[in-house]
């Protein structure tokens, strides 16, 4: 698992395609992030976090994903989940449909 703590991706230096992105494919290894407490903002094209490929797994919590082109996104079977105690707004297309509902333990 990976994780990705009070972190900024994009801000003062823009992104030309996706900002955070977990990717992998069928015949590959589980890819399993999380991301906490972080800023996703300003990138020019592409998402802010995208999850793509049948195993992988975002986990958005306590995040601020905003001003960006497309908000959040899946592909290819990926799987974006939320603790439901993120910022998300303000982006050209939030896409909030994507993501899945978790809950706090």
């Amino acid at each position: 698992m990976a994780l990705w703590r009070s972190a900024t991706a994009g801000g003062r230096r823009r992104c030309r395609t996706n900002g955070i992105v977990g990717t992998g494919n069928a015949n590959g290894p589980a890819i399993v992030m999380m991301i906490d407490h972080s800023t996703s903002s300003h990138n020019a094209a592409g998402f802010s976090v995208i999850a793509d490929g049948p195993k992988t797994t975002i986990r958005l919590g306590g995040s601020s994903i905003a001003g960006n082109i497309n908000g959040v996104g899946v592909s290819n079977g990926g799987v974006l989940q939320s603790y439901g105690t993120n910022q998300i707004n303000g982006n050209s297309n939030d896409g909030i449909a994507a993501l899945t509902p978790i809950g706090m333990h």
